[in-house]
């Protein structure tokens, strides 16, 4: 087993590369490696199995813990204004919540 820690591996990259990132960290885990990412694309964010999310803002507002947990859990968290970021991408991109 592998463990792979990442810091905004999405920085830069087009659309199309993160698609294949995205297939490509998929392929790590179904493997049997780890993978952790710290991120903020949505493409990635809405990919993820577990989710920590630190906050509640920025600065001097952030650092605490807002949701840890399963995807399912975190998509409809009420807790967390990054699921309810997360939650518009889905809708504007056709996909609906429960299907993640």
């Amino acid at each position: 087993d592998c463990l792979f820690i990442m810091d905004e591996p999405t920085q830069g990259l087009h659309r199309k590369d993160i698609q294949r990132l995205v297939h490509a960290l998929e392929d790590l885990v179904q493997r049997g490696a780890t993978v952790i990412l710290i991120e903020h694309c949505y493409d990635v964010i809405a990919h993820a199995h577990w989710h920590l999310d630190l906050g509640p803002g920025s600065g001097p507002l952030g650092g605490k813990l807002v949701f840890q947990g399963e995807h399912e859990t975190f998509i409809t968290s009420q807790s967390s204004k990054t699921a309810e970021s997360v939650r518009q991408w889905l809708s504007v991109h056709g996909h609906q919540v429960s299907e993640v």
